[in-house]
């Protein structure tokens, strides 16, 4: 949509994407939201996890990490750590569902 404007009236549009209001009223609560849900999607795995006594504590301990980088490293503007925060999660998460995809029926319906 940016490639149709002017350039001088995309950049009013990127500079008033930065206004406090937008921030405070856009941008914050999807940041906010994303990292409340996510934290929660990860306690939620970690119990479900534990109860079905396959839990180690690299699963939290990669949310945490994964989490931080990505953090910290977006900000950095450095590619590499940019996309390690993102990839570190996808590691955790995806060891946690190919471990639920290899249960059986029976493992399945005791760890409820």
């Amino acid at each position: 949509m940016f490639q149709r404007f002017p350039v001088a009236e995309a950049q009013e549009i990127m500079g008033a994407a930065m206004r406090p209001a937008m921030i405070v009223g856009w941008q914050l609560p999807g940041r906010i939201g994303s990292f409340l849900g996510l934290i929660l999607v990860a306690v939620a795995v970690a119990v479900a996890y534990a109860r079905s006594g396959r839990a180690g504590r690299w699963f939290p301990a990669g949310v945490l990490v994964g989490m931080l980088v990505w953090l910290f490293g977006a900000r950095s503007w450095n590619l590499v750590l940019g996309l390690a925060g993102p990839v570190i999660l996808l590691l955790a998460f995806g060891a946690v569902g190919v471990a639920i995809l290899r249960m059986d029926d029976r493992e399945w319906s005791s760890a409820g």
